[in-house]
C-alpha cells in the first residue's frame, strides 16, 4: 500500500530558499522511508508579489487573477529546479467542481510514475481565493478535499497531514507551543477552538483556527497524525523531533 504525507505549505510562511528546502527534505525522507509526498500550495501569488516588479514596469495594470495564472509557470520551473531537474513535478489545480474519482485516479496514476505532485486552487477562476474570504477555497479546506478523495476511492495510507506556518505549531498564551496530543474528537475539537480564541491576540498567527479545524476533519479520514510545524525545521517532525503541534486520533 502507498504510504503518502501531504503538505500544505503556507505561502507567508516561505520563501525561495527554504522553499527549496523543504523539497529537498522531502526529496531526502522519500529515499530514506519510500513514502511519497503530494504538496498543497499556493505559492504563485506570493511569488509575483515578491518578484513580478522585475518583469513588468506596468504591474498595476494586472489583476490579482491575471498575474496568479501567469505565474504558474515560474512557480512550476522553481519547483523542477529544486528537484534538480532530473525528476518530472505537475501541478493539479482544482476547483468546486473537481471529479473526485477522476481526480483520485489521476494522482494515483502520477505517483505510480514517480510524478511529484502540487495541488492548488484554481486562483484565475475564483476571486474569494484571493481576497481571503472563501468558506470553501481555502487551501486548508483542500488538505481536507485531497484526502477524503484519495481515501474514498483508493486502496492508500495517508500517514501525515503537515500543516507548515511560520511559528512552531499552535502556541499557548505563553508563547510555548502545545506538543503532542492524543484527541478524542467530540470532545478536544470544541476545547481548541476555545483555547485559540482565547489566546487569539497571543498565538493567532497563519490562521490557526482553519488549520485546526481542518486538522482535525482530515483524522476522521484515517489519517495516522496531524502536525503544525514551522516551515524552516518541519523535517524535525518527520523523526520525531523539533517543536511542533501533533494530534493522533
Amino acid at each position: 500500500m502507498e504510504q503518502i504525507n501531504i503538505i500544505k505549505i503556507w505561502s507567508d510562511s516561505i520563501n525561495e530558499k527554504n522553499l527549496e528546502k523543504i523539497i529537498k527534505n522531502a526529496k531526502i525522507w522519500e529515499e530514506k522511508t519510500k513514502e511519497k509526498f503530494i504538496f498543497i500550495s499556493s505559492w504563485a501569488v506570493k511569488l509575483w508579489k515578491d518578484r513580478v516588479k522585475e518583469a513588468w514596469k506596468n504591474i498595476e495594470n494586472f489583476s490579482k487573477s491575471a498575474l496568479a495564472s501567469i505565474w504558474q509557470k515560474y512557480l512550476m520551473r522553481q519547483y523542477q529546479e529544486f528537484l534538480w531537474k532530473k525528476e518530472l513535478i505537475w501541478e493539479i489545480l482544482i476547483d468546486d467542481f473537481a471529479d473526485e474519482k477522476h481526480l483520485a485516479k489521476t494522482i494515483e496514476n502520477l505517483l505510480k510514475n514517480n510524478v511529484w505532485i502540487i495541488i492548488n486552487y484554481n486562483d484565475t477562476l475564483h476571486s474569494d481565493e484571493l481576497n481571503n474570504v472563501s468558506e470553501k477555497s481555502d487551501n486548508d479546506k483542500n488538505t481536507v478535499f485531497v484526502t477524503k478523495v484519495l481515501k474514498k476511492y483508493l486502496d492508500i495510507d495517508i500517514k501525515r497531514v503537515i500543516y507548515l506556518t511560520n511559528t512552531n505549531g499552535l502556541l499557548d498564551k505563553n508563547k510555548k507551543t502545545v506538543l503532542g496530543w492524543k484527541i478524542c474528537l467530540e470532545k478536544d475539537r470544541d476545547y481548541f477552538k476555545s483555547f485559540v480564541e482565547k489566546n487569539k491576540s497571543d498565538s493567532w498567527t497563519g490562521w490557526m483556527e482553519s488549520k485546526l479545524n481542518c486538522g482535525f476533519e482530515v483524522l476522521e479520514y484515517w489519517v495516522w497524525e496531524t502536525i503544525i510545524a514551522n516551515a524552516r525545521d518541519w523535517c524535525e517532525c518527520l523523526e520525531g523531533n523539533g517543536k511542533y503541534t501533533r494530534f493522533i486520533y
